[in-house]
């Protein structure tokens, strides 16, 4: 494809200002950079209130009954939190305590000029001053003394919280919170607080593939020697030599949020995978945000080749939050050399992560991260943020902010922000794999005032750059935990289906798409025996087997199939084969189990389906057909039986986004049913970006058996419900009703050896096992 250099002419340039989504200057757009989360209260919020406490065995019998009082006075606001500090055998609570403020106006005033906010800072320190005079200070200890907040932290005793409750000036006793940067709340939103604790990467190298890392960072390594402990590995690309450091900041914040080691500078909390390793793969020069599409094909090449030079920390993942371009469909085609690099790198066992760009658009993402084989990550806010304002490609769907104002071919917008909320300019397509946080994440930036910052952090680091790397730090966690728990994980199409198969499903509103945000914690506990059938609707007399495919997360040493009821033959392998093919003898509903053995030292693992396998004595060959040429649809379809079981389903199939360039898109599903009633549902998700008129969609669904055609509709709306009945084989007149006269028909065409009519095993030939099928199924 001969646009890619002219793409990433604009694109790459503009590749670290729009990937890393700087929100704009001047006009205030977050009110807020802090968002209190409660602390975890434990048991006692859980099973335990205030009236169920053992009152003496926590406070002895002379203090049991002051003590039950006091947490029942309504100052204390928080009294189970500090309750359960005494139940935990504490001597005392950590606690905040709020004072009556003496004229609330005044105090207001005050705080609008500098000569106010000094007299403000006197009447809160002189209110201080006397309150404590009245406080035992052996009970109340003060931690420390707000300055314009009329109140005062503190390390209270039993005895020191009556106190304080008894005190006029004293309104309010609450629990000291923890407070999570935006950088920390995406750790706990992706549910992977614990499993980082548990596993946190040991044993997974992360190649970041950006604009390098500075491995002089002290949560990256600290050491002006390359390699180090943290960073293990590297190469500079762009300069073609053996340092891979850092001048600009990318690639460092990106590294923080995989991998960097837990530390406690300002509010930053460590990356998502603190134990693995990080492996620098600098595309870019000392001076330049940007590359070519060579030097991101020779860094991930470099991967490959020095994917094991480590064993203890292989080259498992790829994180690479560049790209550009448009893309509505698997672009495979755009680069083939990309193409086989990465296809490569899953050979290989390394899975690639790529940011799906920030360009706001509804039905595309940015290549690399269309590739088929790479995994591509879309981005949402990990709190209510407030507003937030940024600069989308002007084609994009969402609705411009004219209170912004960006420059040429670009428009402003702003997001309302919440937890779990795509962003406006998180790229969303049908392809997209996942969703992961973004703004603002706190993050290591290079040392010195060269980078983002002047204090080796960066506080507001995001977009999906961000949010590809919280991804590659979940992956390197969830590799951790299977290699712990069933000895080795290195599938990248594993690992891609147990991230969204696990996600949490959240709706992109610009674009009606539903996309899994990541659960780590699910996906670690979802780890184990799975397996899988090529078809788990089989026709007796026309195809009775099917293959089984051990799907199983990490390394079985054995595993054993089981079927009830057990009439069934091993065509190709045994009961301990990874993929077996099964015939079934007998026709009717059968139950599978699959137990695999780990080298763990643990005992059997089973997994059972139930009424899994359907094996019917009829079924008839359906086939939906779907062409479009309509930009602004999201077509999805989905068959149901008449029980509302979602059968199959198929979609969202769009199209790319920008005029001008035709293409039509045709989608083909084939499958077999056996008589029943159904439902298809034929729903257009989407709106027309540009021309509430361009294009058409078009679908048919055709009984192959009968070569007639059920329904065949036109440039559907919102919605089509086709509800259809597929009558046994044995009405050979197709007249929708079994009757005599199809027994006429078929012993004629048995006579005369004709086919299709009276083949009914569809063995094409007409033989006696036709007629005993004939009889055994007519009138069914």
């Amino acid at each position: 494809m001969t646009q890619l250099p002219e793409i990433f002419t604009r694109t790459c340039l503009l590749i670290i200002a729009v990937l890393f989504i700087l929100p704009f200057s001047g006009r205030g757009y977050a009110k807020s950079n802090v968002q209190n989360h409660s602390t975890d209260q434990s048991d006692l919020v859980e099973t335990d209130t205030i009236e169920t406490v053992d009152w003496n065995k926590v406070f002895g019998k002379n203090k049991a009954q002051k003590a039950k009082a006091l947490f029942s006075d309504p100052k204390i606001t928080s009294s189970k939190s500090i309750l359960k500090d005494f139940i935990d055998q504490k001597t005392t609570s950590k606690v905040i305590v709020n004072f009556k403020i003496p004229d609330e106006k005044t105090h207001k005033n005050r705080m609008k000029t500098r000569s106010g906010r000094k007299e403000a800072r006197q009447s809160v320190n002189q209110l201080q001053q006397e309150v404590l005079s009245r406080m035992d200070l052996n009970e109340v200890q003060t931690t420390s003394r707000f300055k314009f907040n009329y109140g005062i932290t503190a390390e209270v005793t039993l005895e020191g919280l009556s106190q304080l409750t008894d005190d006029p000036d004293v309104v309010s006793i609450e629990e000291i919170m923890t407070i999570y940067p935006h950088g920390a709340q995406a750790i706990p939103l992706i549910n992977a607080t614990q499993a980082r604790q548990t596993y946190g990467g040991a044993g997974v190298g992360i190649a970041i593939c950006d604009t390098g890392i500075d491995y002089t960072h002290p949560m990256l390594g600290g050491s002006q020697d390359f390699p180090n402990e943290k960073v293990i590995d590297g190469y500079d690309i762009g300069n073609d030599d053996d340092d891979p450091m850092d001048y600009t900041g990318h690639g460092t914040c990106c590294a923080g949020i995989a991998a960097g080691d837990i530390g406690a500078t300002g509010d930053y909390i460590g990356g998502v995978a603190p134990d693995a390793k990080l492996y620098a793969v600098k595309m870019t020069t000392d001076s330049s945000d940007s590359c070519g599409t060579d030097d991101m094909i020779a860094a991930w090449e470099w991967c490959i080749e020095h994917q094991a030079d480590n064993e203890d920390y292989p080259i498992m993942i790829i994180s690479t939050s560049f790209g550009g371009g448009s893309y509505s469909s698997a672009c495979d085609s755009v680069s083939t050399s990309m193409t086989r690099a990465a296809e490569t790198a899953n050979d290989a066992g390394i899975t690639i992560f790529a940011s799906s760009g920030n360009d706001g658009y509804c039905s595309a993402i940015a290549w690399p991260a269309c590739i088929s084989s790479v995994v591509s990550v879309g981005a949402v806010y990990d709190a209510d943020l407030d507003e937030l304002a940024f600069c989308v490609d002007e084609y994009s769907c969402v609705t411009a902010d004219t209170s912004y104002s960006c420059s040429w071919g670009y428009k402003a917008v702003s997001d309302d922000t919440d937890a779990d909320m795509v962003t406006s300019y998180s790229n969303s397509a049908s392809i997209l794999d996942l969703l992961a946080p973004s703004n603002d994440s706190y993050t290591t930036d290079i040392t010195g005032s060269s980078g983002y910052s002047s204090d080796n952090y960066y506080s507001s680091f995001g977009g999906t750059s961000a949010a590809c790397p919280y991804a590659a730090g979940a992956a390197a966690v969830l590799i951790s935990a299977a290699n712990t728990s069933l000895g080795g994980f290195s599938d990248p199409d594993k690992l891609r289906t147990l991230m969204t198969g696990t996600g949490v499903e959240i709706t992109d509103e610009k674009s009606n798409i539903t996309k899994p945000r990541i659960d780590l914690q699910a996906a670690i506990d979802s780890l184990g025996p799975n397996f899988s059938a090529a078809s788990t609707t089989l026709c007796f007399y026309e195809d009775n087997s099917t293959t089984f495919t051990d799907d199983s997360d990490g390394e079985p040493l054995s595993r054993e199939w089981a079927f009830i009821p057990d009439t069934v033959t091993y065509l190709d392998g045994t009961s301990s084969s990874q993929s077996p093919v099964v015939q079934f003898d007998v026709p009717g509903t059968y139950s599978v189990s699959l137990t695999v053995i780990y080298d763990n030292g643990t005992s059997g693992t089973t997994i059972t389906k139930n009424d899994y396998i359907n094996v019917h004595e009829q079924c008839q060959d359906l086939a939906l057909d779907l062409t479009m040429s309509s930009r602004g649809a999201q077509i999805t379809w989905t068959l149901e039986n008449d029980e509302q079981e979602t059968l199959y389903s198929g979609g969202p199939y769009s199209l790319g986004h920008r005029p001008g360039d035709p293409q039509v898109l045709e989608a083909s599903e084939s499958f077999s049913l056996p008589s029943g009633e159904y439902t298809l549902t034929i729903s257009n998700g989407g709106t027309s970006l540009f021309y509430s008129s361009y294009g058409s969609v078009a679908y048919s669904l055709t009984n192959e058996d009968r070569e007639e055609t059920i329904v065949s509709e036109s440039d559907a709306d919102d919605e089509e419900i086709t509800t259809f009945t597929l009558i046994s084989l044995t009405d050979i007149d197709a007249d929708s009703d079994v009757d005599g006269e199809d027994l006429v028909s078929f012993c004629q065409s048995y006579a005369e050896g004709l086919l299709p009519n009276a083949d009914v095993n569809s063995d094409e030939t007409v033989d006696e096992k036709d007629l005993a099928l004939f009889v055994l199924n007519f009138g069914g």
